[in-house]
């Protein structure tokens, strides 16, 4: 099975990317983001652990309560990294048990992992797609999705450099363009990869 990672910053366009690679046949998928939401929604240990970080009796995932952990983590680095060391390795976990169950399948394991480098899951893949854009465009973006500039600032503050991550990539399509410049260079990666 071959293990395929796809990173970048964010609004630059790796959902987008990951869907256009799962309609290859013989792809699963994994959504580190979705793993995440589902630890929060379900898991009682994550939840309780998470209650604790918030010096709360419990945590019920509200949307108060969702809006209070992303404040938090974007404005408290002690507070994040607590969060991160709760959520990271149980993320890792689900992604090794998803490869596991296809390891001797012909398929191929499309995971979006927003913080691959960062994290430290680089190891986990065969090779790593960065979708990279300009910072200009990922701000346009995040503001079309009614980020605040404030919390844009904050997140790309804690990101690694576009650089950094392209140049450790395996292959980078560059989503600065509007969606023909994007489809040209999927087929182009797809037909390297699959």
């Amino acid at each position: 099975m071959n293990i395929i990672g796809v990173t970048g910053g964010a609004g630059c366009g790796k959902s987008t990317v990951c869907e256009a690679m799962s309609l290859h046949p013989n792809t699963i998928t994994f959504d580190a983001d979705a793993q995440v939401r589902e630890f929060m929604a379900q898991d009682k240990q994550v939840r309780q652990e998470v209650a604790e970080l918030l010096n709360k009796p419990f945590y019920t995932d509200s949307a108060e309560e969702r809006s209070q952990l992303r404040e938090n983590a974007f404005v408290d680095d002690a507070f994040r990294l607590a969060l991160e060391d709760i959520l990271h390795p149980r993320v890792k976990s689900a992604l090794i048990r998803l490869a596991e169950e296809h390891q001797n399948s012909q398929s191929y394991l499309i995971a979006e992992i927003p913080l691959l480098y960062e994290a430290s899951f680089v190891e986990c893949f065969s090779l790593v797609v960065v979708v990279a854009a300009s910072e200009q465009t990922q701000y346009e973006r995040l503001l079309h999705r009614r980020w605040s500039r404030t919390l844009i600032d904050r997140v790309l503050l804690i990101q690694w450099p576009m650089a950094k991550k392209t140049a450790l990539a395996d292959f980078v399509v560059w989503n600065d363009g509007n969606r023909a410049i994007l489809e040209k260079q999927m087929l182009l990666l797809l037909e390297r990869i699959f």
